[in-house]
């Protein structure tokens, strides 16, 4: 059902909602930390966001997913086929540290690392999709834990 074209392109027009949603906020959290409200500075931020979204894309487009595909070719892939998946994984983390460095949120490094590494044509490696059942239960912890860190318990409990 999700291969039909209406559902790639209500899933592709979510997708995009939510990295512009992110843009956004990332340019309204500048203007805010900053305190300067002002064309230039919205100019500024938007320009290093769209920017870095030019060149990561093109960088994992042209450069990155060629590399892949050579890696896969090595023997070393044959012989550990989790080996380009690490790689990707890599890459995904490696790009989300750049689009904090940029000021954008680290999901959309990591968005933009899935987008490029998406139709990678693999023979010896496991693709991206089986190689993410590993990481599920790993990053399942992450979050449970990260959500119990970030819980109030003093508010649970008021002196009434």
């Amino acid at each position: 059902m999700l291969q039909t074209g209406a559902a790639r392109a209500i899933i592709g027009a979510a997708v995009i909602d939510d990295v512009l949603s992110l843009l956004v906020l990332a340019i309204a959290t500048d203007l805010v930390v900053s305190g300067d409200v002002s064309a230039v500075s919205v100019g500024v931020m938007l320009a290093k966001a769209v920017g870095f979204i030019v060149v990561a894309g093109a960088v994992g487009y042209f450069g990155i997913r060629k590399f892949i595909q050579r890696m896969d070719a090595t023997s070393l892939a044959g012989k550990y086929p989790e080996f380009v998946f690490i790689f990707a994984m890599m890459m995904a983390f490696l790009y989300a540290m750049l689009a904090s460095l940029v000021g954008l949120s680290g999901i959309i490094g990591a968005f933009l690392a899935g987008v490029v590494f998406a139709d990678v044509e693999l023979r010896q490696s496991k693709g991206v999709k089986e190689g993410a059942e590993y990481f599920q239960i790993v990053f399942a912890s992450i979050f449970f834990v990260s959500l119990g860190i970030l819980a109030d318990v003093r508010a649970l409990t008021s002196d009434m």
